[in-house]
């Protein structure tokens, strides 16, 4: 089943970080789509959550050195 998850992340400070962020999400098996925002702190991950866990998402953007929690 495909499900949507808002995970807030603390730590990006320009569009690089954004871009990184995205990346490390949408290189997950059975991540579709993954859209981060700078102002609102956040990165909304839409994947298939028979093949991933959402704390797979968070612990793939934490390796980054961003703080990333579930909400």
């Amino acid at each position: 089943m495909i499900t949507t998850r808002i995970i807030t992340v603390k730590g990006m400070h320009c569009a690089g970080c954004v871009r990184r962020t995205e990346a490390a999400a949408t290189k997950l098996p059975g991540v579709s789509k993954a859209s981060a925002d700078l102002a609102g702190e956040c990165l909304s991950v839409e994947f298939d959550d028979a093949s991933l866990q959402a704390a797979d998402i968070v612990t793939a953007v934490d390796k980054l050195g961003f703080q990333a929690t579930l909400n």
